[in-house]
């Protein structure tokens, strides 16, 4: 009853009558705060703050009121936050676990600072036990820090101590190896953030790594510390091609991941995600398919790791040829209302996957229902502007835009405006694609090449790709030190849709 009494007394009336929270039950749905929440929460692309304001009857944003009004919605959304039940189904077990356990570690704060000592100690507890058994090694530093120091000088019992300093000091060091293999894994990630293109010495850079934390991992459980650790030797195998290594790394944590007392299903799917780039990488579709399929049941409609499921799953259809396979969890997937709210990075990856799509229904290859056998036009333009930090990236994914353009130019019969455009694809051949790397790409890229030169006649086009052909034959998917999503669809495959669109006649070029 203490801990109550101590609780209670930190609420005055009039402190609870004045609340500021926010709810859609309370507030009028006509009320300027409730109509920005509305305007914000749909997220219109493409809107912007003087948009939102006039909208909402304002001369701009920097209007004060609206300003003010925007920090009201701040202010409500923040206190409204620790409301929030993470019993939700929406929310994983672990992840409600880690909600509550940070939310009552600030109430618990905010009681010390107060002086409701007992109250604090008490959720202190709590937190603590909670954070041991679901491996929150922060929140277990912090926690056991605290008592510590309660139980050498308020509440004192020497044994209490001794068990909380041992494990303050174990969970100090837990800690420090946690940020440093997570300062390890990001020096790794930052590297593909913006960039698909190969990184010549990662592999070295990630084995380093590893072997400075392997000894660690045998001290230590932490699931933190392990997953980095091990996603960091990961990226040493997959880096440097070995997938088959890189599967067997797979499979181990996933088998350590699933005896935790605990379902950690973000670390789950996202080493499964791993391990379905390997299939695809190694031709092993069936065992691509059933990662797939098993990883969809660890993710979240809508979140960033089933997003990347399905695009991998597109990837997957698209290596095996089940075209309309492809399109339709692209349609799953663009459907969702998470899907415009996806950051630029994710969204242009999406949008180039949508533009090979959209081809192989120009093609014939995706035939839909006659209510929906209208295909989507794709405009080079608009399409060229929406993927703004690819086009950049030249030795990376700027190589399934550019070969999307010849790919379009050529079903279409632009025959000029391919020939235009030789001159400009050679030199960057010839600047960007020039490493093992971009083999494949340099290849089929000089094989488009073919066609405007040899006045788009098939026959002559298949005779002079023959050697060219060859040595895409030469150096599989396999053995390329590239990522999945620069070659969408398997040259292989793509070369024979590319002449069926060409006839026997040369096309007589202008002058």
């Amino acid at each position: 009853m203490d801990i109550l009494v101590s609780l209670v007394k930190q609420f005055p009336k009039n402190k609870i009558k004045n609340l500021k929270v926010f709810t859609l039950r309370t507030l009028k749905s006509t009320s300027k705060i409730v109509r920005l929440y509305n305007r914000l929460y749909e997220q219109r692309i493409g809107h912007s703050a003087d948009h939102i304001a006039t909208e909402l009857g304002f001369e701009s944003s920097s209007d004060t009121n609206f300003k003010n009004l925007k920090r009201e919605l701040k202010d409500r959304l923040i206190n409204t936050l620790f409301l929030i039940d993470p019993t939700e189904p929406r929310y994983t077990h672990i992840e409600g676990a880690y909600m509550n356990c940070w939310k009552e570690w600030a109430a618990a704060k905010i009681l010390f600072g107060k002086g409701a000592v007992l109250a604090g100690i008490d959720l202190t507890r709590r937190v603590y036990i909670r954070s041991v058994r679901y491996e929150f090694t922060e929140l277990a530093l912090n926690t056991s820090r605290t008592l510590r120091m309660y139980y050498a000088t308020r509440g004192v019992d020497p044994k209490k101590f001794k068990a909380y300093h041992e494990a303050n000091q174990y969970y100090q060091q837990l800690f420090e190896w946690e940020s440093r293999a997570e300062g390890y894994y990001t020096n790794l990630m930052v590297h593909y953030s913006t960039s698909r293109s190969h990184k010549p010495g990662l592999s070295n850079q990630a084995f380093r790594y590893y072997h400075e934390l392997q000894p660690i991992l045998k001290k230590f459980t932490g699931y933190r510390l392990h997953r980095f650790a091990r996603f960091i030797q990961l990226i040493g195998f997959m880096s440097s091609g070995d997938y088959h290594n890189a599967i067997h790394v797979c499979d181990n944590v996933l088998q350590d991941l699933l005896e935790k007392p605990f379902v950690a299903k973000q670390a789950i799917s996202s080493f499964l995600y791993q391990k379905l780039v390997c299939h695809i990488k190694l031709q092993q579709y069936q065992a691509g398919q059933r990662a797939a399929e098993e990883g969809i049941i660890y993710e979240v409609p809508g979140t960033y790791n089933w997003f990347k499921n399905r695009e991998l799953s597109i990837i997957l259809a698209l290596h095996t040829k089940n075209y309309l396979d492809a399109y339709r969890l692209y349609q799953q997937a663009a459907k969702h209302s998470a899907f415009t709210k996806l950051d630029q990075v994710t969204r242009e990856s999406w949008i180039i996957l949508n533009g090979y799509l959209q081809y192989l229904q120009s093609v014939g290859h995706i035939i839909l229902p006659l209510e929906k056998s209208s295909p989507q036009r794709f405009r080079l333009a608009r399409f060229l502007n929406q993927v703004p930090v690819f086009s950049r990236d030249k030795r990376g994914k700027n190589i399934p835009i550019l070969i999307l353009q010849i790919l379009f130019m050529i079903s279409r019969h632009q025959y000029q405006q391919a020939i235009n455009r030789i001159e400009t694809i050679e030199k960057y051949c010839t600047r960007y694609l020039r490493r093992d790397d971009t083999f494949r790409s340099n290849c089929f890229i000089k094989m488009l090449l073919l066609i405007p030169s040899h006045g788009f006649h098939r026959i002559a086009i298949e005779r002079h790709a023959k050697p060219l052909l060859s040595k895409l034959a030469s150096m599989p998917l396999a053995k390329v030190h590239q990522t999945l999503d620069i070659e969408l669809i398997p040259y292989e495959d793509l070369w024979p849709l590319v002449l069926n669109n060409l006839s026997g006649k040369t096309y007589q070029q202008r002058k």
